[in-house]
């Protein structure tokens, strides 16, 4: 299991796949950046507010396509950096890193860190 005291302070455990049989088969976890998701998590705010603002005072449709893509730039923006899904080395700590998209998973079971 992954072991959050050797995880550099600045990743977050999002989640973890253990295998659901007794295989050698290595867990995987899902980490982000803190800072990176708190940036993207203000993007998201300022992205409903301006699409919010269009809305209730009948501005033109381009402000809710501005207020769009700040929203997605910002969500693009937290799974960015070192995010992205980790192979757990048998004495807790992160390994090799697996890539952005999610690999297969469907003989593993999920679970909160």
């Amino acid at each position: 299991m992954l072991d959050k005291k050797k995880l550099p302070p600045d990743l977050t455990v999002n989640r973890v796949w253990v295998s659901s049989h007794d295989s050698d088969r290595r867990a995987i976890a899902y980490i982000t950046e803190r800072r990176r998701r708190r940036i993207a998590a203000v993007g998201a705010v300022a992205g409903l507010v301006a699409i919010l603002a269009a809305l209730a005072m009948h501005l033109a449709l381009g402000l809710l396509v501005l207020g769009l893509a700040i929203s997605v730039a910002g969500a693009a923006y937290g799974n960015g950096g070192r995010s992205g899904f980790y192979e757990v080395e048998p004495d807790g700590s992160i390994g090799e890193y697996l890539g952005r998209s999610k690999p297969e998973l469907s003989s593993m079971r999920g679970m909160r860190p």
